[in-house]
């Protein structure tokens, strides 16, 4: 049985870890612009599930979409940071890793525009047909 001190400190490590997650989140919105791009263009995809009445199972790779896509950008601003940190000369490694983190979300970002358009795109031809 856990002793009531051992728990204490684990609920005060788990908000405290909440708490540095949150404002990594918020620095990285405040200092990255292409995260705000992000949001916006989340933000209107969710606008469009709603103009389109996408199904069920259509929300869930929208949202899987938006997660994934900002969750690489997190991922890549972090390689970027430590690299930075480590180094501020031009090096063949860093720049090897910088672009390396870019090109993963990019794979991410291209996965996403593939599954908006089979998603949308039969959406908006019924859309104009009906027209």
């Amino acid at each position: 049985m856990e002793s009531p001190d051992k728990k204490s400190v684990y609920t005060k490590n788990l908000g405290k870890s909440l708490q540095n997650s949150l404002e990594g989140l918020f620095l990285a919105v405040q200092k990255e612009s292409s995260l705000k791009i992000l949001i916006v263009l989340g933000l209107l995809l969710i606008l469009a599930g709603f103009l389109f009445q996408v199904s069920g199972l259509e929300w869930l790779f929208i949202v899987l979409m938006i997660g994934c896509c900002f969750g690489a950008e997190l991922f890549n601003t972090a390689i970027e940071n430590v690299v930075d940190l480590a180094t501020q000369e031009i090096h063949p490694l860093a720049k090897a890793a910088k672009d390396t983190a870019s090109a993963a979300e990019f794979i991410f970002l291209l996965m996403s525009l593939v599954m908006i358009c089979i998603i949308f795109i039969p959406k908006i031809i019924i859309l104009i047909e009906n027209i």
